[in-house]
C-alpha cells in the first residue's frame, strides 16, 4: 500500500537528521566514559553525576524518535542506575559504575554499527522519501471547488484565489458541464458567477443539496450587487453567500476565506519544550512535515514567553528539564485561564508510578520514550481533534447547538460595533411550548425545539447568526436584508415548522411559532435593539399566535 504523502515527509525528516544525531551522540557517550573514569578513580561530586544521567537521558530520548529500540532500552537502564549513583555508598557504588562502563561501552558498539548502516542506507535509493507536489498537497487537502463561470476572466481570477487558499479548482463554463460533474462528484464547494448559459444557477444550488451529505458544501453566488437573483429564493435553494462582482480580488479573497473555511488547509501550533538541542531540532522537523506549525525551545525559564508568543493549540513537555521539571510547567499553564484546556503531552523516559500519577493530574496523555513518530503524532492529532470538539462547543447550546444566549449577544455587539451595519434581528418564538410540555411530554417539546433548530441552520445557514435566546426563544442576526425578504423568510419558517408533524403522549400534534423583526437604528443600543424585536413578537401575538410583527 502506498503511503500518504504526510507520512513520507515525516521519515524523511526523521532520516535527515539522524545522521547528526548518531555524530553528537558519539561524542556524549565519550563524554560519559569519561566521567565514569573519573569517578571510578575517586572524582564524584553531584554535578558530574547529573551530567551523567543527563547524557543518558538525552540519548535514550532521541534515539527513541529513530526507533532504535536497543540503544534506547540500554540508554533507559544507563539512566536510571546514574540516578541511582546519589544513594549509593561502598561496594553497591562501585558496582553499579562497572555495569554503567559496561552499557556505555555496550552503547558505544551499538552506535557505531547505526552508523555504519545509515551509511549503507544512504548509497540507496532515497525516492521514497521526495517532497511532495503541490498537486499531492491538493489530493492529500482531499478538497475541490467547482466554478462556473462564462467568463474566462472571472474563472481565472477565482482560480489565483483558490490557489492562494490551497483549495483545487475545477472549473466549468456552462449549466450542462457543471451538472455533469455535479452528477460524477459532489464537490466540496460551488461557486457560480451568474448569469449562466444553459440553465439556472438555482437548478444546480438544489442539485447539490440532493446529493448524500451534502447539506454542508458552502454554495456562493457572484453577480451584480444590483442583479442578484431573488436572495430568497436563493437561499432556500440552499446558497450560503452573495459576492458582488465588482469587489476587489483581496475583497474576494476574504469572503472566500470565511466561507470555505473548514475546506482549508488548518497547521494547529504545538509548543515543545526539549532541553536536548538534538531532540528539540528532530521533533521540529518531524512535527513540521506531519502539518504543524511548531515552536520549539530548549530553555525551560523561558517558558512563559514561550508560551505568550505562540499561542499554541497543544504543549508537548518533557518532564526532566534540569533543574525546572515539565511537571512545574504544566502547574503554570493550568494556572493561566487562557491556556487551562489547553491539551498536554509529557514525554519522559521515566516509567514510575509517581510520574504517570502527576501526568495524570496536570496534563491530557503521558508517553513513555522511546515513543515512535508515527504513535506521537496520532496521539498529537487525536488531542487536537477532542479539543477542537470542546472548543466548538463551547458558547453553544447543548440541544440544538446554536449559539447560547450569552454568546449571541456578543454578536448582536460586534456588529451593531460596525460603521457600516445594516442589520435586523429575528425573533422566533415557539407558541405554546409550555403546554405542548405539559399535554405531550417533554421529550416532544424538545424534539419540536430541535426540529426548529435544524431547520433554522438549513435555511439560515451564513447569511444569519443563530442562537437560543430561552427555552422556546431563537434569535437571527442578518446582514443587508429588506423587511420584505425578512418577512418572506420568516413566512417560509413558519409553513415549514407547522407542515411538520410531531408524536408527542397524547397523539400527533403540530407547532407553530411568532416572530418578530426589528431593524437596527443608529440612534440605538444594543438592548433597544433587542426590545423592539420583542416589541414586534407583542404585536404579532397580538394578532393571534402564528403571525409575524415588524417593528
Amino acid at each position: 500500500m502506498t503511503e500518504p504523502p504526510a507520512t513520507k515527509s515525516v521519515k524523511k525528516a526523521i532520516a535527515d537528521s539522524k545522521k547528526r544525531f548518531v555524530t553528537v551522540s558519539e561524542e556524549r557517550i565519550s563524554k560519559a566514559a569519561v566521567i565514569l573514569e573519573e569517578i571510578e578513580n575517586g572524582v564524584a561530586d553531584q554535578t558530574k553525576i547529573e551530567n551523567l544521567s543527563r547524557f543518558y537521558h538525552q540519548l535514550a530520548g532521541a534515539a527513541g524518535l529513530y526507533e532504535m529500540t536497543e540503544f534506547c532500552s540500554r540508554a533507559i537502564a544507563a539512566e536510571d542506575l546514574s540516578m541511582q549513583l546519589k544513594e549509593l555508598t561502598g561496594t553497591s557504588f562501585t558496582s553499579t559504575v562497572k555495569q554503567l562502563k559496561n552499557l556505555t561501552e555496550n552503547l558505544k558498539q551499538l552506535m557505531a554499527a547505526q552508523g555504519q548502516d545509515d551509511a549503507d542506507s544512504a548509497n540507496q535509493d532515497t525516492s521514497q522519501y521526495t517532497q511532495q507536489s503541490t498537486s499531492g498537497r491538493y489530493s492529500a487537502l482531499g478538497s475541490s471547488v467547482l466554478v462556473v463561470a462564462s467568463d474566462p476572466t472571472s474563472s481565472s481570477n477565482l482560480k489565483g484565489i483558490m490557489d492562494t487558499l490551497g483549495v483545487r479548482m475545477q472549473g466549468c463554463q456552462n449549466f450542462q458541464q457543471a451538472e455533469a460533474a455535479i452528477k460524477e462528484q459532489t464537490p466540496d464547494g460551488l461557486i457560480i458567477c451568474t448569469p449562466i448559459s444553459g440553465g439556472s444557477p438555482l437548478e444546480l444550488a438544489y442539485q447539490v443539496r440532493a446529493q448524500p451529505n451534502a447539506m454542508d458544501v458552502p454554495i456562493v453566488f457572484i453577480g451584480d450587487e444590483d442583479n442578484f437573483l431573488d436572495k430568497v429564493k436563493a437561499i432556500k435553494a440552499g446558497c450560503d453567500a452573495f459576492w458582488d462582482k465588482s469587489a476587489t480580488v483581496q475583497q474576494i479573497e476574504d469572503k472566500a476565506r470565511r466561507t470555505f473555511a473548514r475546506l482549508l488547509p488548518h497547521k494547529y501550533k504545538i509548543l515543545l519544550v526539549e532541553d536536548d538541542p538534538i531532540q528539540a531540532s528532530t521533533m521540529y522537523q518531524f512535527l513540521e512535515a506531519a502539518g504543524f506549525e511548531p515552536f520549539v525551545m530548549t530553555d525551560a525559564e523561558q517558558f512563559e514567553e514561550a508560551l505568550l508568543s505562540s499561542q499554541p493549540d497543544l504543549i508537548l513537555l518533557d518532564v526532566i528539564l534540569g533543574e525546572i521539571t515539565g511537571f512545574e510547567l504544566a502547574r503554570y499553564v493550568r494556572q493561566n485561564e487562557k491556556f487551562s484546556t489547553t491539551p498536554i503531552i509529557f514525554l519522559t523516559t521515566q516509567n514510575a508510578l509517581n510520574f504517570h500519577i502527576q501526568g495524570a493530574k496536570l496534563g491530557d496523555d503521558y508517553l513513555i520514550k522511546p515513543a515512535p513518530p508515527q504513535l506521537l503524532i496520532a496521539t498529537i492529532a487525536g488531542r487536537l481533534e477532542r479539543y477542537k470538539t470542546i472548543q466548538d462547543l463551547m458558547g453553544r447550546d447543548a440541544l440544538t447547538g446554536t449559539l447560547t444566549y450569552a454568546e449571541f449577544m456578543k454578536e448582536a455587539d460586534r456588529v451593531i460595533g460596525r460603521a457600516d451595519t445594516d442589520s435586523s434581528f429575528l425573533l422566533i418564538d415557539v407558541d405554546g411550548l409550555a403546554k405542548i410540555n405539559e399535554t405531550q411530554g417533554f421529550a416532544a417539546g424538545e424534539r419540536v425545539i430541535a426540529t426548529l433548530a435544524e431547520l433554522l441552520k438549513k435555511t439560515i445557514r451564513n447569511f444569519g447568526v443563530i442562537g437560543r435566546l430561552s427555552g422556546d426563544e431563537f434569535g437571527v442576526l442578518f446582514d443587508a436584508l429588506s423587511d420584505n425578504q425578512l418577512l418572506e423568510i420568516a413566512t417560509y419558517l413558519k409553513t415549514e415548522l407547522k407542515a411538520t408533524a410531531f408524536q408527542g403522549s397524547e397523539g400527533d400534534f403540530r407547532a407553530s411559532i411568532t416572530c418578530g423583526i426589528a431593524r437596527f437604528k443608529e440612534e440605538d443600543g444594543l438592548n433597544d435593539w433587542i426590545q423592539s424585536a420583542y416589541d414586534a413578537v407583542r404585536i404579532a401575538k397580538m394578532h393571534g399566535a402564528d403571525s409575524v410583527g415588524i417593528d
